[in-house]
């Protein structure tokens, strides 16, 4: 799991690298990274929230599996 405190020393052009497609971050590192860019005040398209919503969907078909 990765830890908020490490991505949050991550700069901008790091922390889009979690968002690219196909990228080998853990879904739970995508979404902090989303959170902590839509902090920095990184507009997102629809495009990227779309994906982010894929992203979440699948963090909670996976959260459901394992209770």
């Amino acid at each position: 799991m990765v830890q908020r405190k490490v991505l949050e020393k991550c700069t901008d052009s790091e922390l889009e690298d979690y968002l690219k497609e196909g990228n080998r971050f853990t879904p739970e590192a995508v979404q902090m990274a989303f959170e902590m860019l839509e902090r920095r005040g990184r507009i997102f398209s629809e495009e990227r929230l779309l994906y982010l919503k894929e992203v979440r969907s699948f963090l909670f078909q996976q959260s459901v599996q394992f209770s």
